[in-house]
């Protein structure tokens, strides 16, 4: 199970299908269309719809027309601002997918996240190539903090200060 004893596919009904409500009719609901839709998709499949519909657009983010301390700094405010969206599935599916029990899903979502940081890394090394690794390293640990603290119960207000705090050193780091 991932992070908060929930399948991966019970994360992703709870993200793009279900209401905040926390009762026990909407965890039959969960468990029902966990069980339909882990039925008729892979969990690949179901990464794949959830990075359609629930991901963090890093493409759109990544921008090459603005300093890159900001786009990164974009991609962070965003996940700040996913990660908690929804209290019931808080934190990121797929980085929270890492660590499941689900073998196929903790590949699935290696992957995806795999996928995610080699698109930071490549853009950072158009800009910045001799900073690439090592920012590429300080924007995964903290959008994997920014996952955990957002498990944890911490509020936007409380992540988006860390998220300040980080940009001022990607600014320092990156300068434009």
């Amino acid at each position: 199970s991932a992070g908060g004893g929930s399948t991966i596919t019970q994360q992703y009904i709870k993200v793009m299908y279900l209401t905040k409500e926390k009762t026990l009719s909407r965890k039959v609901k969960e468990v029902i269309l966990a069980a339909k839709i882990g039925q008729a998709l892979s969990k690949e499949e179901i990464l794949q719809r959830y990075s359609q519909t629930g991901a963090i657009p890093i493409d759109a983010l990544l921008r090459d027309d603005q300093p890159v301390a900001a786009s990164l700094i974009a991609v962070l405010q965003e996940a700040a601002r996913r990660y908690v969206a929804d209290p019931a599935a808080a934190g990121c599916l797929v980085l929270e997918g890492v660590h499941c029990q689900d073998a196929d899903a903790r590949v699935a979502a290696g992957e995806w996240h795999a996928a995610a940081r080699a698109k930071i890394q490549q853009y950072i090394a158009r800009h910045r190539p001799q900073d690439a690794l090592r920012v590429t390293d300080y924007m995964d640990t903290l959008m994997l903090g920014l996952s955990a603290k957002a498990r944890e119960g911490d509020s936007l207000p409380r992540l988006r200060e860390t998220v300040r705090l980080a940009g001022l050193a990607l600014e320092r780091i990156l300068p434009a």
